[in-house]
């Protein structure tokens, strides 16, 4: 469930994806949708260090 801050299901990233996991590194963030707690940071390199991800 999380924070139920931004809409979605959690789950866990699929390894044969080729991401390793945990995630652990900086990658860029691709908004998809308008949520105002992500406004301003589209394209914007963060620091992850996690086994989920949130989908729409």
């Amino acid at each position: 469930k999380g924070l139920g801050l931004i809409p979605g299901v959690v789950g866990r990233f699929d390894s044969s994806s080729g991401i390793r996991v945990p995630h652990i590194g900086w990658n860029a963030l691709q908004i998809e949708n308008d949520s105002e707690i992500l406004q301003d940071i589209d394209g914007r390199h963060v620091y992850f260090v996690h086994s989920y991800r949130v989908t729409p």
